[in-house]
């Protein structure tokens, strides 16, 4: 009655039969319905779902077809029915979250930029981020659009959404550029399983950043097929070249993960660096870099089953410019951000009583209340009574000793399988 009816003074209460526009839940309504009616084609990769927008699709014209009678046939068995002018039928063009579909590409829709070219200056910050969120949509059709929008981003890290937005010269100047920015639009190609897949890392040392790029080869052509850029975050920075690169390496990695998994041919890395390249023969090869880092970082590149060879400085200019001005993020669930960020906690360093001593390193773990915090950013904390913390020494040149307490020794004894090299301090 709440959501559904209304009352009226005409033959009691009128119930609607179908989704009026702005009912609350009526998306989360849409989206378990068509769970439900087409949820196998779903599941087969013939049928998607974005937004309120339904799409089939297939290799061939009979592939097609077929998918288009299966759709009909589960949309009648569930009494529903299509609005004959919304439905269209094997289209040259369509568009897609403001983005042209044609033939496997995207660009940007003209519609969608000449709203944004000529919007007025935003007065609050709620209006900022929504000019910012619009065009972040197209921006997977525009090169550079990270440093383009970094300025505009900084001026609303913080600020409430109901804060009039404070204008200086500089940011209206930013905000010209960023609509002129616009009409530098490209045309991205949604890579195919068949492509080969090239994918182009660079990192910066003087800005910390790291960038990418994905090509694909078809037909003996060359297209682009997206592009992304991180800050580097924490103590970053004053990694050296090899483990920047090598996490630029992994990220990029990572990112395109799901055009890889697709792929039938298997992807290839170039990178600048040298080192990184020697890291991956040496790997190949059974043996480990001496950066524990580098080692880590192209893991992610054997679990792809990607290949990392080396491309020259002066021919990797995309990917070089985008490292040198990438765009500060402050999403807080970045799936790259956050990888980037917990890269830190990924290696096991070597660590001496002499240096902690001297100040060159610290210790997590140097005190209870440390640990306690430590254990809080965990979904699962331990629940050992630790009486002085947790403890790693040099005991010797030729090996590492943990000190661990002694009322979980069983515990780390069965689940590592530690029978040689490990003391314990109760």
């Amino acid at each position: 009655m709440k959501n559904c009816g209304v009352a009226t003074p005409f033959r009691g209460v009128r119930v609607y039969t179908r989704s009026a526009m702005g009912m609350p839940g009526s998306e989360t309504a849409l989206e378990e319905l068509m769970c439900r009616v087409l949820g196998d084609l779903l599941v087969e990769g013939q049928v998607t779902k974005i937004a309120d927008d339904l799409y089939y699709g297939g290799n061939s014209i009979d592939e097609v077809v077929e998918t288009w009678r299966k759709v009909l046939s589960a949309l009648a068995n569930s009494n529903l029915r299509l609005s004959p002018y919304k439905s269209v039928i094997c289209p040259t063009t369509t568009i897609i979250l403001g983005l042209i579909w044609f033939n496997g590409t995207l660009s940007a829709s003209l519609h969608r930029i000449a709203a944004l070219a000529s919007s007025s200056p935003p007065k609050t910050v709620r209006e900022m981020r929504s000019f910012l969120g619009a065009y972040k949509v197209l921006s997977r059709a525009f090169p550079m659009c990270s440093p383009t929008l970094a300025p505009l981003e900084n001026a609303v890290s913080g600020l409430d959404s109901k804060d009039p937005f404070q204008w200086s010269d500089d940011l209206v100047a930013a905000f010209a550029r960023a609509q002129a920015h616009l009409q530098s639009s490209k045309t991205i190609t949604i890579p195919r399983p068949s492509d080969q897949p090239w994918i182009v890392t660079d990192a910066s040392a003087s800005k910390f950043s790291l960038a990418a790029a994905l090509y694909v080869t078809r037909n003996a052509t060359l297209h682009l097929s997206g592009f992304f850029s991180a800050k580097l975050r924490g103590k970053q920075p004053t990694w050296l070249p090899c483990e920047t690169e090598a996490l630029a390496i992994g990220a990029a990695v990572k990112h395109f993960g799901p055009y890889i998994i697709q792929s039938l041919h298997h992807p290839i890395v170039l990178t600048d660096s040298k080192p990184c390249v020697q890291a991956y023969e040496k790997l190949c090869r059974g043996e480990f870099s001496a950066s524990p880092r580098v080692t880590s970082f192209l893991s992610t590149v054997s679990r792809y089953h990607a290949t990392v060879r080396h491309l020259a400085g002066r021919v990797n200019i995309p990917s070089d410019f985008a490292s040198r001005n990438a765009a500060e993020c402050t999403h807080p669930t970045c799936q790259i951000c956050s990888f980037v960020r917990l890269s830190c906690d990924m290696t096991v360093l070597k660590t001496s009583v002499q240096e902690v001593i001297s100040g060159n390193a610290r210790l997590p773990f140097t005190s209870r209340p440390a640990w306690k915090a430590k254990q809080n950013g965990y979904a699962t904390p331990l629940c050992f009574d630790l009486d002085g913390g947790l403890l790693v020494v040099l005991l010797f040149e030729c090996s590492l000793v943990a000190c661990v307490p002694y009322s979980s020794h069983r515990i780390l004894l069965f689940c590592l399988k530690l029978f040689n090299k490990l003391f314990l301090l109760g």
